[in-house]
């Protein structure tokens, strides 16, 4: 399921077209940057800079790419000053994506979502081990890891289903919750509770 997830939101928040559409203004000595899909969005750093234009989603380097198209500038920016990045969807609904830098692990976290203070976030711009993580204000828990989704033949709700039963010592059994979204509720409506 959380490949699938992937591969969705690869199609849909990716803009290849982009890349098509304006050459990209630099070179770079690294190849696998040349494929990196190009989306529309800004970067808030740790300093509250805002830089907004095209970003290269280059999952294997250590600094992302920002081409104001504007002033046709190009600011590599480092992943460890990067606070947020929202990234918007081509899509008429207008529908964007947040990532967060939770200083953890050496990627940008996607929030998938969020209550109160306490979100759930997992890292499909990481390459190899993909985390889902409860994100609380003073805790991070790592709810499973690329393994547990690899042996459970990509299934997040079974793994989602066996955290929720683990965390909150409950018996759901599988069909409890209709989809991930609800499960994903459940735990966000659990850990914010009074």
């Amino acid at each position: 399921m959380r490949i699938l997830l992937n591969i969705v939101w690869l199609a849909l928040f990716c803009r290849p077209a982009l890349a098509q559409e304006k050459k990209w203004p630099i070179t770079y000595p690294h190849p696998s940057i040349y494929s990196a899909p190009v989306v529309g969005g800004y970067i808030v750093t740790k300093n509250a800079d805002t830089l907004r234009g095209l970003i290269k989603l280059w999952r294997e380097g250590i600094a992302y790419p920002v081409w104001d198209t504007i002033t046709n500038v190009v600011k590599d920016v480092a992943r460890e000053d990067i606070k947020s990045m929202r990234i918007f969807s081509n899509s008429p609904t207008g529908t964007f994506t947040d990532y967060v830098n939770l200083n953890y692990k050496r990627t940008l976290w996607r929030v998938i979502a969020e209550k109160k203070g306490t979100a759930i976030c997992d890292d499909p711009l990481h390459l190899g081990m993909n985390i889902m993580l409860l994100v609380k204000p003073h805790e991070i828990l790592k709810m499973y890891g690329s393994w547990a989704l690899f042996t459970h033949g990509g299934k997040d709700d079974e793994l989602l289903l066996r955290f929720i039963n683990r965390r909150y010592r409950t018996k759901f059994e599988a069909g409890h919750f209709k989809d991930s979204d609800e499960a994903l509720n459940y735990i966000l409506d659990r850990e914010t509770e009074p």
